[in-house]
């Protein structure tokens, strides 16, 4: 059984016919996400302070997705990820599949994705969103997986547990929320993400996910990236970052 999910940010501009295109886009070449009955869809909207409702078009076109519209509680990606850890907790999943309404995916990877995390057990985060090109990795058959050698730098940098570990200047520890899968197995038994570990708090998640990075780090889990790539960010994307929730 696996969850998939998709965070949005339908109150800002541009992001409702973003989303709507990312969603288009991914049901077109990958309909076995909304149709297979060992995969639950989930998409999780930001809370805004002026109670519209943007949600319906999304129900109306894809019943199948469970929307989630946030509260005054739970602000901030920060939040957004905890509601997911959550599930991954109470259900008995095996694979984690994450999005964000920014990316495009431009040819199959379920099947390919699938293939790979039987071959390589080792492998925890499966990246389907192009990246890591620029570290030393083992090239395999449609996956390229980071290297022991690239281990070692990140070892000798890091050099510290993580506890409210400061992330900047120092190098990233392969987890990524960017379009992938992931083992559950080692998600569930790690905490939460610390809202107050962010540069803003209630915003973009950047030292939080840092801080969650290295304690799956710590489980001594393997990187791959999906090749050749599969999903690359739209080119008129909008970031969050300029935006405080």
């Amino acid at each position: 059984m696996s969850l998939f999910t998709v965070t949005t940010s339908l109150h800002l501009p541009g992001k409702e016919s973003q989303t709507m295109k990312c969603l288009h886009e991914l049901f077109t070449i990958e309909r076995q996400i909304l149709e297979s009955k060992q995969i639950r869809c989930v998409l999780i909207n930001e809370y805004a302070p002026d109670n519209i409702d943007r949600l319906s078009n999304i129900r109306l076109r894809y019943p199948q997705i469970t929307c989630i519209q946030k509260n005054v509680l739970n602000i901030g990606q920060a939040k957004s990820i905890n509601m997911i850890l959550e599930m991954l907790r109470e259900e008995t999943f095996e694979f984690w599949i994450h999005w964000e309404e920014s990316w495009l995916v431009h040819a199959p990877f379920l099947t390919d994705a699938m293939t790979i995390f039987k071959e390589h057990p080792e492998i925890s985060q499966l990246q389907i969103a192009k990246g890591w090109d620029n570290v030393p990795h083992d090239v395999h058959d449609k996956v390229n997986v980071v290297s022991h050698e690239y281990h070692k730098v990140i070892d000798e940098r890091l050099n510290m547990k993580a506890e409210n570990v400061l992330w900047k200047n120092k190098p990233w520890p392969l987890f990524s929320l960017q379009p992938g899968i992931d083992r559950v197995k080692n998600i569930i038994n790690i905490g939460d993400f610390y809202p107050h570990q962010n540069s803003v708090p209630h915003g973009k998640v950047n030292g939080s996910e840092f801080n969650f990075a290295c304690r799956w780090y710590e489980q001594n889990v393997k990187k791959g990236v999906l090749t050749p790539y599969r999903a690359f960010r739209e080119l008129h994307h909008i970031s969050t970052n300029r935006y405080i929730y």
